[in-house]
């Protein structure tokens, strides 16, 4: 499995691309399956459209992202992953969409610190832009 930037030309970046191979698709499709409680015991062949899957691909839209192997690929592109206020924004954006994704019984849940990084990175950002010296600290949790 490869994972990269996209080739799109959007004017809101290339998105983020997921290539596989055949039996990689084969192995996604039997993960979903059991993950919908379809258990496969024995050989099988797995078929696309009819035919045997040589490669697969996923596009996923500059909006979104990609974490593979704790690296992140921001469908933005890797230019747009940075300092800038813009980003920092983005990046709680996409932390809260990330939540509602995997929200289950409506409930949504941060994973373990990724609001908490992306609010405190955009308020550094703030105060940044505002001349102030940021220093890191550790994160204080109330209770």
């Amino acid at each position: 499995m490869e994972v990269k930037y996209g080739e799109g030309a959007t004017e809101f970046g290339p998105g983020v691309s997921i290539e596989m191979t055949g039996d990689e698709v084969a192995t996604a499709i039997d993960a979903y399956l059991v993950a919908h409680s379809v258990h496969v015991n024995g050989p099988r062949t797995v078929t696309v459209n009819g035919a045997l899957c040589r490669a697969g691909r996923v596009y996923v839209d500059p909006i979104g992202f990609v974490i593979a192997d704790g690296e992140r690929f921001c469908g933005r592109g890797p230019e747009r992953i940075g300092t800038s206020i813009e980003s920092a924004i983005q990046n709680v954006v996409d932390a809260v969409h990330h939540s509602i994704s995997n929200a289950s019984n409506g409930v949504a849940v941060f994973e373990a610190g990724e609001l908490e990084t992306a609010l405190r990175e955009f308020a550094a950002e703030i105060l940044r832009g505002a001349g102030v010296v940021v220093k890191d600290a550790p994160l204080v949790r109330a209770e």
